[in-house]
């Protein structure tokens, strides 16, 4: 599991968001993530979405999709980056999406069920015997 020295921009769709009250850049920030192995293999990344006006709007409609209690399109993340040309992708922002560029992306909880997620799948396991 790694913490982020600093955090990574939370986008929608990799743009702006225009509301009643004018422009915003980040819906909130990316602080920490960890390279993952098992139930399957993957990053796995923990996210905070800022308090502000659409925040709450936000966060039930993911919610509402991850309980199934309507058929949406199902919101992951998509990452963007630079490649400094030798061994290291630098991450500028990671946006959440209806539409990600990998199908397996997705979000997997929202609030205290996402935290307890995330610490469950960082945990060291011992060695199975």
């Amino acid at each position: 599991m790694c913490d982020l020295e600093l955090a990574v921009p939370l986008r929608y769709d990799h743009d702006r968001i225009f509301d009643l009250r004018g422009l915003a850049y980040d819906l909130g920030a990316i602080e920490r993530y960890a390279i993952v192995d098992y139930p399957t293999s993957g990053l796995l990344i923990l996210g905070q979405i800022a308090e502000n006006g659409y925040s709450d709007s936000v966060l039930r409609d993911v919610q509402k999709t991850l309980s199934f209690e309507f058929f949406s399109p199902i919101w992951g993340l998509s990452i963007a980056g630079l490649w400094d040309g030798e061994d290291q992708a630098i991450i500028r922002e990671i946006s959440l999406t209806r539409s990600p560029a990998y199908a397996d992306a997705r979000v997997l909880g929202v609030g205290r069920e996402a935290v307890q997620l995330f610490d469950m799948l960082t945990e060291k396991r011992p060695a199975a015997a």
